[in-house]
């Protein structure tokens, strides 16, 4: 049993606390004190945990306070956003620090803390990286109300892209990667933490013109774009594209990916003037304020001359579904990557349209995907795009940057729908 993986498995997914005086926990040596709000995590000895190839162990005794977990009969998660202050045994095999200020249920903004965990260990082909900065993505939200498990194997930390300084490296990378770089990366979870292990093949060279935290803006928002327009949507040099949810992190990209390719038209939606007029700036040549509009459709249809749009890329989901069916040309292609407004959609769907139309629908993720499939969308993106940052042809957009300490703000904020471009945070050593 790999000695982290024991701290984190007691600390971060500890179920079904009872409201009892002292009650021993699924992990070895970890007890609930209720009458002194105190979560105890003693590791004693080899024998209780069984670390590999370790001859002698000191013991620890770790006091966590719980104040909210006293009396409560529900299951509880620690939703970690994981700060490291490190403790050492003298051999240097288990590394370890829990602290909680808030314990409870999948759920509010009041969920996210700061805490300590173990500090995670990389694997074979993975960097180890002192995170800088990460971003928020509506999947971190998703998360956080237990509605998107983390894929197998993956960190339940939350968070999907982030930069900063490679730690260690494996030895079959140290050709790509040194210790000291700059790097910015997707994950498939962790980067809300202190350091964060990321496969080699899915982190860049932070170029020399941007800071972390523009960096750290880029890798999920621009990866799940590109995938959209290219790999997915089959997007084709002079089509049309409508682009719904365009104010947020992944819209802001899509506009400006639709520019470069020479899109001769390029229509967003958005809640706001505030927002239409930044897509605008950006590279929309129409934008509709969807709150204004009681139909899209009839706003497409005098854009285009009733010929419809080629691509469309939306992130909204049931509520736009027929407008997008009468918005698509012939033979267009629908790509969807959200359903903000809800999966099903109900009574008085059109379909018939999919079939007089020829349309294609393809519904895609991007943090379920394989690894070796990200690798190949990154280089991709890197070879099509990285001198396209370098020249300003594209840039990421920030509404905000926050400290980690504001992270209940941070998420408060993308609820809000408040955002226009990325939410980005700083790392805890900022």
């Amino acid at each position: 049993m790999n000695c982290g993986r024991f701290v984190q498995r007691a600390t971060t997914l500890s179920r079904s606390f009872a409201s009892k005086q002292q009650q021993t926990l699924r992990a070895t040596n970890t007890k609930l004190n209720t009458s002194s709000s105190q979560l105890n995590i003693k590791v004693a000895s080899v024998s209780s945990i069984k670390c590999n190839n370790m001859p002698k162990f000191t013991p620890i005794n770790i006091n966590i306070s719980t104040p909210n977990l006293l009396n409560s009969s529900n299951n509880n998660s620690l939703l970690v956003v994981a700060k490291r202050n490190i403790l050492s045994n003298p051999l240097g095999l288990l590394e370890i620090a829990v602290s909680a200020s808030s314990v409870k249920q999948f759920g509010g903004v009041e969920q996210l803390i700061i805490g300590q965990i173990a500090k995670p260990v990389p694997k074979k082909n993975e960097l180890l990286v002192r995170v800088k900065a990460f971003a928020i993505n509506r999947a971190d939200i998703l998360q956080r109300l237990g509605k998107y498990p983390p894929p197998a194997g993956e960190s339940e930390i939350l968070g999907l892209e982030m930069s900063g300084v490679v730690e260690s490296v494996d030895s079959e990378h140290s050709g790509k990667f040194k210790v000291g770089d700059k790097v910015y990366a997707l994950v498939g979870g962790g980067a809300y933490g202190q350091f964060c292990t990321v496969d080699a093949s899915n982190a860049l060279h932070v170029p020399d013109h941007l800071n972390f935290e523009k960096a750290a803006a880029i890798p999920e928002a621009w990866l799940t774009a590109y995938q959209a327009m290219y790999l997915v949507g089959n997007y084709k040099r002079g089509n049309t594209v409508m682009v719904h949810a365009a104010a947020s992190g992944v819209g802001t990209a899509l506009i400006q990916l639709a520019k470069e390719a020479g899109a001769p038209i390029i229509i967003g939606t958005a809640g706001s003037d505030e927002k239409t007029k930044i897509i605008k700036e950006l590279g929309c040549t129409n934008t509709i304020n969807y709150k204004n509009t009681p139909s899209f459709a009839t706003e497409v249809e005098s854009i285009t001359s009733k010929r419809g749009v080629d691509n469309v890329f939306d992130y909204v989901g049931a509520n736009y579904w027929n407008d997008n069916m009468k918005s698509l040309a012939l033979d267009g292609t629908m790509v969807i990557q959200g359903t903000l407004s809800g999966p099903v959609v109900k009574e008085n769907a059109i379909i018939g349209t999919i079939l007089q139309k020829r349309l294609t629908i393809r519904g895609s993720t991007l943090r379920s995907r394989s690894t070796e499939y990200k690798a190949d969308l990154i280089d991709r993106f890197d070879q099509h795009c990285t001198n396209l940052f370098a020249n300003g042809t594209l840039k990421p957009i920030i509404d905000r940057v926050f400290n980690v300490d504001e992270i209940q703000e941070a998420h408060k904020f993308m609820e809000g729908n408040h955002n226009i471009g990325k939410i980005v945070v700083r790392g805890f050593d900022d």
